[in-house]
């Protein structure tokens, strides 16, 4: 065990071991003493004494900025170097364990890269400052203890704050659903209002809380929705919407996963942000207006709705897809500043122009619902728009690859459709230059549509 755990020091130290044999201090010495030649010597070499003077005062001058600027005055001084196929120019090399294929790697890239068996960066440091093995610190051991530190960060406050302020809010969205489902059976808003009494049900209950005096209609619909939740199986057909829906999807991971009060948190966020209610259905529509009319009219529940959606902001960011903020005005428009029960069973103008309104919102940067192939014929962002009651959010990564896959992209000559993203896709949109060089190697650039959309995220 031990000589695979010095396998992954020698990533991180050869580089500056085999550097180190043609940097030491006899070429140091060799700088200093160049840096402080005569002017003698200068003059004999043909440099005018007032050039050197003038050259020496810049020197000083940008070494005096440098000061200021709290920067170390330094001159680079670690020449070029190869490994030698024996190794006999890399230090330490003695206290690793190579393979002959690894050798081989060390010696044609400068270094090599072995399984180990630490779990974190410092576990590395902390042992090779032992042992007096220099470490070459990356950038990417920064970002780690970053995210560490954010991990926590977000673990707390979902413990101790934002599992409450969900179950509050699950239970008064589930209250006035139920009593909007009272308030329009009957009428043509009923089948909508029933389906929102299930949606709330589903939530409040996944966050173990009871569900009183729910319809016998909805409790079927719940609880076949909770158990597919709790399977975590495939893409199946969803009881409430009749679309397929991906409940892999809610299984939890990461932190989340053993920790029973983070995973009623999880499951419930994710049937929260996953679950839209498509502008091109009429129900759906309504469900979505229903949501949005109990939000503005309870105010325990909109600022419990507030202070989830902030703060989930400030770690995952804003939502990808329209909902309470984005509706609200809309509905505003369409119905005017107060509506009753009779308006809204009443108006159908007004119901008509709020979907006209709905049209003129933008879709989604980034696709995650579940549709049939078409062979590309709709943009499936533009069929996904619709009301998310907690949106998911967006992020860089997913929305430069929804566009770089299939259906955005089209087959190439072989009828291939790329259905997965390369990892290399971000740096590429990102301008490198060696991720565009290595996608077009692998055939990425045959895809129809991927070098024009490359372009354009």
């Amino acid at each position: 065990m031990r000589k695979r755990k010095q396998w992954l020091a020698l990533v991180l130290t050869l580089c500056l071991a085999a550097g180190a044999v043609g940097c030491g201090a006899k070429e140091d010495t060799a700088v200093a003493e160049v840096t402080e030649e005569s002017r003698e010597e200068r003059e004999e070499k043909g440099t005018p004494a007032e050039e050197s003077d003038e050259e020496e005062s810049e020197e000083t001058q940008e070494n005096q900025t440098k000061q200021e600027d709290g920067l170390p005055d330094y001159t680079p001084s670690v020449a070029a170097y190869q490994v030698e196929p024996d190794l006999s120019n890399v230090e330490n090399a003695d206290r690793f364990y190579l393979q002959g294929h690894m050798v081989e790697k060390l010696v044609q890239n400068n270094f090599v890269v072995c399984d180990a068996t630490w779990s974190e960066f410092f576990d590395l440091y902390e042992q090779s400052r032992y042992t007096q093995v220099p470490v070459f610190v990356t950038t990417d051991s920064m970002m780690h203890t970053y995210h560490l530190y954010f991990a926590l960060l977000q673990k707390n406050t979902e413990m101790n704050y934002l599992t409450d302020l969900t179950g509050k809010l699950s239970t008064r969205m589930y209250v006035d659903s139920l009593e909007q489902y009272e308030q329009l059976a009957g009428t043509e808003w009923e089948d909508a209002a029933l389906m929102n009494v299930a949606f709330f049900a589903v939530g409040t209950q996944l966050m173990g809380q009871d569900a009183a005096d729910l319809p016998a209609d909805a409790k079927a619909i719940a609880e076949q929705e909770q158990q597919l939740i709790r399977d975590a199986g495939s893409i199946v057909k969803s009881p409430l919407t009749g679309g397929m829906e991906d409940y892999s999807q809610y299984k939890p991971r990461g932190y989340y996963e053993g920790n029973e009060q983070l995973e009623k948190y999880f499951r419930t966020m994710m049937w929260y942000g996953r679950r839209n209610f498509a502008q091109n259905n009429e129900t759906q529509n309504r469900e979505a207006l229903l949501m949005t009319l109990a939000l503005q009219a309870d105010s325990e529940a909109q600022e419990a709705w507030n202070a989830v959606y902030s703060i989930t902001s400030f770690f995952a960011g804003a939502s990808d897809d329209a909902g309470f903020h984005e509706y609200a005005p809309i509905i505003k428009e369409a119905y005017g500043e107060t509506i009753s029960t009779e308006k809204l069973v009443e108006d159908t103008k007004a119901f008509e122009k709020y979907g006209k309104l709905l049209q003129t919102l933008e879709p989604p940067a980034i696709n995650s619902e579940v549709f049939a192939d078409d062979e590309g014929e709709t943009d499936k962002t533009q069929e996904a728009k619709g009301f998310r009651f907690m949106g998911q959010r967006f992020s860089l990564d997913e929305a430069v690859f929804t566009q770089l896959c299939y259906s955005k992209v089209k087959e190439n000559a072989e009828g291939d459709k790329r259905m997965l993203p390369d990892a290399l896709d971000v740096p590429a949109a990102m301008g490198a230059e060696k991720a565009v060089e290595l996608l077009q190697e692998s055939g990425a650039f045959s895809y129809e549509g991927y070098e024009a959309n490359l372009r354009k995220v």
